[in-house]
């Protein structure tokens, strides 16, 4: 009799270690799991964020271009001596006439560098706004193909319009 209660035992010892790798290895495949999958949430978090500041910058270029402060009366152009208006007017006042000029987009134009570039023929730049995050670590540059007007020379430049957004 006895050893059939040692066979017993050491069969009971058996399923019970059985027990404890089963439910071990299943919960080192759950951690696993969830740590594969938490970095693929932040992976995807990320790309969303990047997306989101890209929409940002579209849509403050469109705005920008659309602002009948700077806007050529006849073409879809930007005027260069508005602009320059502009720009020396956004100096004195500084944020006050961005808030009202940009509206809901006062916020997302905050830490922004905001620079019309002229290419060809004449090649420049005018600084429409400007103000850095304090901090920022990273910076985003866009950049969109626009046509500038001289009235003087009644001329049209290829510009560029460039935004670097500060994240």
């Amino acid at each position: 009799m006895p050893v059939n209660l040692l066979k017993r035992d050491r069969e009971g010892q058996l399923k019970s270690l059985e027990t404890v790798a089963a439910v071990v290895f299943f919960s080192l495949l759950l951690i696993l799991g969830i740590i594969f999958f938490s970095r693929f949430q932040a992976e995807q978090g990320s790309q969303q964020k990047e997306e989101s500041v890209a929409l940002d910058a579209v849509s403050l270029a469109q705005i920008i271009i659309e602002m009948p402060e700077i806007r050529c009366e006849m073409d879809n152009c930007i005027d260069i001596y508005k602009l320059e208006a502009v720009a020396g007017i956004a100096k004195t006042r500084g944020n006050l006439f961005y808030s009202s000029a940009f509206g809901s987009y006062a916020n997302s134009v905050l830490y922004a560098n905001i620079t019309l570039k002229e290419i060809y023929p004449e090649e420049g730049s005018i600084l429409l706004y400007n103000r850095t995050k304090p901090g920022s670590k990273s910076s985003q540059l866009f950049e969109f193909p626009v046509s500038a007007y001289n009235a003087t020379s009644a001329r049209y430049i290829f510009s560029m319009l460039s935004i670097r957004r500060y994240i």
